[in-house]
């Protein structure tokens, strides 16, 4: 039995770059952009707008990579990788509604497009699909998903409820984090190492730099973000 890299020392590019996830990729792509295969063609389209702008796909690699801690089947894992996508995508457009945000992904975002309604009903439907695929592979899956969801949702309380509060604590911060965000990284590295039948010690790693990553990776989000919008505030005084 081998022992467990440092995951966390790995860049995208090289975990993007093994075997595994290198071989396993272009089939999530493809599983992707067949639930767009749809008859109404206003769903395609927005559905279509953050998937086929791609993204990092950090999710569904990290469902590859855990299942290479035990032993799965490709087509099963692949299944799970796609799934697993399109809860994060459909989080991001009920986000994008949440935010009243006007780009995802470099364009512009499905609700400034089409409006909060259809934006958010374009969300319910891969939600849908997504809850659907993690219900065919089996209990397992299923618990894992639904404690998530109601994770995420807790976090999108705790936000909500707070939207105008100025004394926001560091510990309160990093709950809400792990409750919205890092929930949905440690999901896919849970995933993957449960239907692999990864020994527990591995699993336990796995899920625990998921978790680690999805806040370092919010945080590292948010503060860009909070830089971007400075910049371009002392922009505009200047050119006054």
């Amino acid at each position: 039995m081998t022992a467990l890299p440092s995951l966390a020392a790995e860049s995208a590019s090289s975990w993007l770059s093994s075997p595994e996830v290198r071989d396993s990729l272009p089939l999530v792509e493809a599983g992707l952009l067949r639930t767009l295969e749809l008859d109404d063609g206003l769903m395609n389209d927005v559905c279509g707008r953050v998937i086929r702008a791609g993204g990092k796909r950090l999710r569904p690699t990290l469902v590859l990579l855990a299942g290479t801690y035990g032993n799965v089947k490709q087509a099963r894992l692949v299944s799970l990788a796609i799934a697993t996508e399109l809860l994060h995508v459909a989080t991001l457009l009920h986000d994008d509604v949440f935010d009243a945000a006007t780009t995802r992904r470099g364009v512009r975002s499905a609700n400034v497009e089409w409006g909060s309604l259809v934006s958010t009903f374009a969300g319910n439907y891969l939600f849908a699909q997504a809850a659907g695929m993690f219900d065919r592979d089996g209990r397992v899956a299923a618990k894992l998903v639904r404690h998530v969801v109601d994770s995420v949702w807790q976090g999108q309380a705790r936000e909500t409820e707070a939207i105008y509060r100025l004394d926001i604590e560091e510990a309160w911060l990093l709950e809400t984090l792990r409750l919205k965000t890092a929930a949905l990284f440690e999901l896919p590295c849970r995933l993957g190492a449960s239907v692999a039948r990864a020994p527990d010690v591995y699993a336990s790693a796995l899920a625990g730099f998921g978790r680690d990553l999805g806040i370092a990776f919010q945080l590292t989000d948010d503060i860009g973000n909070d830089v971007v919008r400075l910049y371009e505030r002392k922009r505009s005084t200047r050119s006054r």
